[in-house]
């Protein structure tokens, strides 16, 4: 299993490099505009739906992404459903190769643990700094349940720490331990807005896409002020998922619908 594991680093690694590549190419600039690019790519390559295909059909460089990303969720997917073995696994195979790159840097990690950031944020992250982030630093990790405590236990487990209480707090202690970091802190604001729009959907497309942009704005913020001192370490526990009703998207933690899963998805990002 480790073996399909490695390789599907590889695929998610060639999907986020040309990516970024296809957007620089096709001349698409200003940053809510990329955004909404790579939200629709990944969209179109997780559930291949002619309204999240649509806009990417009008951007030929963006093809062949879709093709890479849609390969990636298909083995993230079919991992997923090996058990809590294969993520338990991925859990502990990411955090020591995490460790042996982090050894390769002069520079001390800080640790900045987002709730609930997913494949189209991690995509965009990387576009923003990939002037200081290596192919080796792009890792992610299989969050069987798509949701915080799912990750909270079974990293708390592959840490070696296991109790009743573990919270995002917890995670972030025993992740500063485990990698020697300055510190760390919890960004939480795109976790709540999926919260939020369970209960309060959004009345527009574009609402959403505005929101989920701030919040990675946010982090890419965070990164700045963190990054000439420190290497940047970003941690996600889960991402989220998307689904569609008349003109409106609807966002969710884990859910049973359309498959595949991008709350599966639990991202490691060394930015520095």
């Amino acid at each position: 299993m480790i073996a399909e594991w490695s390789q599907s680093l590889n695929l998610l690694r060639d999907y986020v490099i040309k990516l970024s590549e296809s957007l620089r190419l096709s001349g698409v600039e200003e940053p809510l505009e990329k955004y909404k690019s790579i939200l629709f790519t990944c969209l179109c390559a997780a559930y291949g739906k002619r309204e999240f295909c649509k806009s990417i059909s009008l951007n030929p460089s963006l093809e062949d992404p879709v093709k890479i990303g849609r390969n990636f969720i298909k083995v993230m997917n079919r991992l997923s459903e090996k058990g809590p073995i294969i993520s338990g696994e991925s859990i502990l195979y990411s955090l020591q190769k995490t460790e042996n790159i982090l050894k390769t840097y002069k520079k001390k990690p800080f640790i900045l643990l987002c709730d609930g950031l997913s494949l189209p944020e991690y995509v965009y992250l990387y576009d923003r700094f990939s002037k200081i982030t290596c192919p080796d630093g792009l890792l992610y990790a299989i969050n069987p349940g798509g949701m915080t405590k799912t990750y909270e236990h079974l990293t708390s487990i592959m840490l070696g720490s296991v109790s009743e209480s573990v919270t995002m707090t917890k995670v972030g202690e025993l992740l500063m331990k485990r990698f020697g970091a300055m510190n760390f802190i919890v960004l939480r604001k795109i976790d709540e807005m999926v919260h939020k729009a369970q209960s309060k959907k959004f009345p527009k497309t574009f609402d959403m896409i505005v929101s989920l942009y701030k919040a990675v704005e946010e982090i890419a913020t965070q990164i700045n002020i963190w990054a000439e001192n420190y290497c940047v370490l970003v941690i996600s526990d889960h991402g989220y998922d998307i689904s569609i009703e008349g003109e409106k998207l609807y966002i969710f933690h884990k859910f049973t619908g359309d498959r595949p899963c991008l709350s599966l998805f639990s991202a490691t990002l060394i930015i520095g």
